[in-house]
């Protein structure tokens, strides 16, 4: 399976992390005191010079405005931000190519919300055909749940389809707008509503850690959708050749990083109806760094490492989970990398974020693009945790 060609956009206004932690500092201010009562740190240690640091990221682009949300949410509320993202990589990509046709497959990948994957799919389809009456659609494959490594689990369903349908086409359309979900009005009032109605210290706890979980991904996710086709010519291109993917290889792994939401204990936590509460359904996470590093690190990456050490050649580029700074430095050091082999990675989540799924396809897009030759690595990880790797 070769990668042809790719297109990577970064949707909405960039924002800088000095713009935003002005922006957010009156929250955390007012956040400080129901900190210390739940007797979590203060907050001092978020959006500090080394808090942005280990972040890894300076800027982002996001389609609400933070300094005015309500803005958005009053025009925007009832449209599909997602959908018109991915739409327009496909079609800014397929400007260069034929059009797919019904012999062909478009596999579409989100996560940053939890959508029913069906749905994904006719979101994305119907824009492109409001954008052209004459678009035939090709075979079509929604995928999501699997995180930031989204974008290898689609790369393995193109190769095969391309197995199954040697002369067909894929397009992989990877599209995350996180900022609607996370910048939502209303999601810190409730918040505080439930914080200051309880006096349960258990209860003050989670809602605190919630509350800390969401400001560090209001600064650390940005919005974007890369498209990138594929194929089985002989010319010259990226060829994926081996797909590697572990997940829950213990039974807590589940805990490391737990995705708090519609259906599960939240609505318990803050005491409120589903329509009530409005809190976006995936990416809130309520993580607890101290066990997920080392678990990273010692049930995690040594398969990865393993992979590394049998290939036939040194891979000469890497694509690696750019979840933040942090994480990248985890994956460096395990994996015994030089800085040089991780500078896309680098610069991808300094100059956009975590861009969850399409954080693999931007690096990859990326790679082919400052033409690089060799062997590839990808590295990523999702929730589950799931591990995977593509060579």
């Amino acid at each position: 399976m070769r990668w042809v060609d790719s297109e990577e956009r970064l949707e909405g206004q960039c924002h800088t992390t000095k713009d935003l932690s002005a922006i957010l500092a009156p929250v955390l201010g007012s956040w400080k005191p129901r900190f210390e009562t739940a007797e979590l740190r203060s907050g001092d240690d978020l959006y500090s010079e080394h808090f942005f640091a280990r972040l890894g990221v300076s800027q982002r682009s996001l389609v609400v405005d933070p300094a005015d949300p309500d803005r958005w949410w009053q025009r925007e509320s009832s449209t599909n931000p997602l959908s018109r993202a991915g739409a327009r990589a496909y079609l800014a990509l397929l400007e260069r190519h034929r059009p797919l046709d019904a012999g062909d497959r478009l596999i579409i990948v989100s996560n940053v919300f939890d959508t029913h994957a069906p749905g994904l799919g006719v979101g994305v389809l119907t824009e492109l055909i409001r954008a052209d009456p004459r678009f035939v659609s090709p075979s079509l494959l929604p995928l999501s749940g699997d995180g930031c490594s989204g974008f290898i689990s689609a790369m393995r369903e193109a190769d095969l389809w391309l197995r199954a349908n040697p002369k067909s086409r894929v397009a992989v359309v990877s599209s995350e707008v996180c900022s609607p979900f996370f910048w939502r009005p209303t999601l810190l009032a409730r918040l505080e509503q439930a914080f200051d109605a309880t006096t349960d210290p258990a209860r003050r706890m989670q809602l605190a850690r919630m509350v800390r979980s969401l400001m560090i991904q209001r600064v650390l996710f940005g919005d974007g959708s890369v498209a990138a086709l594929f194929d089985n010519a002989d010319d010259d291109g990226l060829r994926f050749n081996s797909f590697d993917r572990w997940t829950n290889l213990r039974a807590d792994d589940r805990e490391l990083l737990k995705v708090v939401g519609i259906g599960t204990d939240l609505l318990r936590i803050v005491g409120a109806d589903a329509d009530e509460l409005e809190l976006p359904t995936f990416g809130f996470f309520h993580q607890d760094a101290r066990r997920l590093g080392p678990r990273l690190a010692e049930g995690y990456l040594p398969r990865a490492r393993r992979v590394l050490d049998e290939m036939p050649l040194r891979p000469r580029a890497y694509a690696l989970h750019a979840g933040s700074g942090a994480i990248l430095d985890l994956v460096q050091s395990a994996l015994g990398l030089e800085a040089a082999d991780m500078a896309a990675s680098r610069e991808l989540l300094a100059e956009a974020g975590n861009l969850n799924s399409a954080t693999g396809a931007a690096i990859v897009h990326r790679l082919h693009r400052a033409g690089a030759q060799g062997p590839t690595m990808c590295v990523f990880f999702g929730v589950g945790l799931t591990l995977q790797v593509a060579y």
